[in-house]
């Protein structure tokens, strides 16, 4: 084949071109430090770096979201914590005390007061907010869950607040009520007239206009104090209703949706006796919030409970908002706020979801605010009648009496204070638990990041080293091809003449 001048010209063109080409891609690899510059060189790694770089992205958003539920729940642990000590400290060191016989009666009193600092401490905690969000108030973060003012209705009928609420309660949220048998007021001293239920031990019926000395028989020595098993009494989470509500609750069964009568009985006595409790019915104190359940209605109670609604028109400051504890309907927006699932869940990986709040209707039971406020208040409308010297005997009496009721009422709420405070631990062991998951979830993705990260570069980084030699061999190989090029092209048909 013959060979001419033009083909040896074009074939060391060819070998140059592609040398310089060679250089000038080892040339940007050290420039920009990547294998590739557009995804055409090498399709293979430029879906691998994709891929690599989107997986390094998606793990450094839920190591954002890790950072941001971490402290979040940070934020709920100190609060929850600080709930635990208030309530430990009721239990341990004022309950107990309160609740011993060798207390006397202004000790109670004083130990209320500082109970009802604590009360209103927790209420500040379930307050607690992270970033200006109510962190215990589930989806509904810009509502407190213990009201922060009074916020009332000034005209009847519905006014700027209305709520009709529904709640769902057991016989576990009931109690055996300490009935109080007490001379009748109408009885002329020194009879012989046996003493009469006057009312309710939980009630607040120690503001009775008509109490005074002379009520105190002195034919009575022994005032006597009975648990009658036709009594049990179940509070609302909210007292005063006689002034914020127009009707009384109703009561269905669950489930068959049965209504259970309710029998109105106001504390002036209309209607007759508001504290002795009817058969095959539900009596309503509107004045303090309760009900009183007779025994043969106890069995509707059990299983699935009985349904309770009731409506409350304006709230006051330091009361559960109703928004957050229970299903809810504003009647003045037509809202409904229900409770269903209010779980605020983060994204910490494919598929991998974790709960970082704590509600406060789980961490609060609505039936320990009820116990407690029903505590204060009791306690609270204790007083001693003034007496003359000639009456020193039965006030001494009224005082006795006064101090053994107290004790009985602080050993019982002190009980139930044990089951609320089971379920404020409970709360608090499953935070703990949900932490040191999101602490084991944060290390494993640092790990997937390293990982990632490291493929990645692997991928699409070169190895600079290696590139310098390849890039000192091509510039050597380009050298040589110029170096024969040059004298190729010197050569002509003049130099064979």
């Amino acid at each position: 084949m013959r060979i001419t001048n033009s083909m040896t010209t074009n074939r060391m063109l060819m070998n140059i071109n592609r040398n310089s080409h060679t250089l000038d891609r080892l040339f940007m690899q050290l420039a920009s430090g990547k294998v590739i510059q557009s995804p055409s060189e090498d399709p293979v790694i430029a879906s691998r770096a994709l891929r690599f770089r989107t997986n390094v992205t998606e793990i450094q958003q839920f190591q954002r979201n890790t950072t941001q539920a971490i402290s979040w729940m940070e934020v709920s642990e100190q609060h929850l914590h600080n709930i635990t000590n208030i309530m430990t400290t009721k239990r341990s060191e004022l309950m107990v005390q309160a609740a011993s016989s060798t207390y006397t009666f202004e000790n109670r009193q004083t130990t209320t007061r500082v109970m009802e600092l604590l009360f209103d401490q927790i209420h500040t905690e379930l307050n607690g907010t992270y970033a200006g969000r109510y962190i215990f108030s589930g989806f509904r973060t810009d509502q407190p869950p213990i009201m922060t003012q009074n916020n009332l209705s000034t005209t009847i009928p519905l006014n700027t607040v209305d709520y009709d609420i529904s709640m769902t309660i057991h016989r576990r949220d009931m109690r055996d009520a300490g009935a109080l048998y007490w001379r009748d007021p109408g009885t002329p001293p020194g009879t012989n007239t046996p003493p009469v239920l006057v009312k309710i031990a939980s009630d607040e019926w120690l503001n009775r206009p008509d109490r005074d000395v002379t009520n105190w028989d002195a034919d009575v020595i022994n005032v006597t104090v009975d648990h009658d098993t036709n009594i049990n009494i179940m509070r609302l989470p909210y007292n005063n209703t006689a002034t914020r509500t127009m009707t009384p609750p109703v009561l269905t069964t669950i489930p068959g949706g049965v209504n259970i009568p309710v029998v109105t009985r106001p504390m002036d006595g209309t209607n007759g006796n508001p504290y002795i409790p009817v058969a095959g019915s539900v009596t309503w104190i509107p004045e303090t919030g309760e009900l009183i359940v007779h025994n043969d209605q106890l069995p509707l109670f059990e299983g699935h409970g009985v349904n309770v609604e009731f409506n409350l028109n304006g709230v006051y400051q330091n009361e559960l908002n109703p928004r957050i504890f229970f299903e809810t309907t504003d009647n003045i927006s037509g809202i409904h706020f229900g409770q269903n699932n209010q779980e605020i869940q983060f994204e910490l990986g494919t598929n991998v979801h974790l709960t970082i709040n704590t509600e406060a209707r789980n961490a609060y039971p609505w039936q320990l605010f009820a116990d407690m406020h029903s505590l204060i208040e009791w306690v609270n409308g204790v007083y001693i009648t003034e007496s003359p010297p000639a009456s020193y005997e039965e006030q001494a009496r009224e005082r006795a009496f006064f101090n053994e009721m107290l004790h009985t009422k602080f050993s019982d709420i002190m009980a139930r204070l044990d089951i609320h405070m089971q379920t404020t631990t409970t709360e608090f062991t499953a935070l703990g638990a949900s932490m040191e998951r999101m602490e084991m979830i944060a290390v494993r993705l640092d790990e997937n990041e390293d990982t990632f990260r490291m493929l990645r570069d692997q991928n699409e980084n070169i190895d600079y080293i290696e590139v310098i030699m390849r890039l000192n061999a091509a510039e050597a190989v380009f050298q040589a091809a110029m170096q024969v090029g040059a004298r190729i092209s010197q050569l002509s048909l003049v130099n064979f003449i």
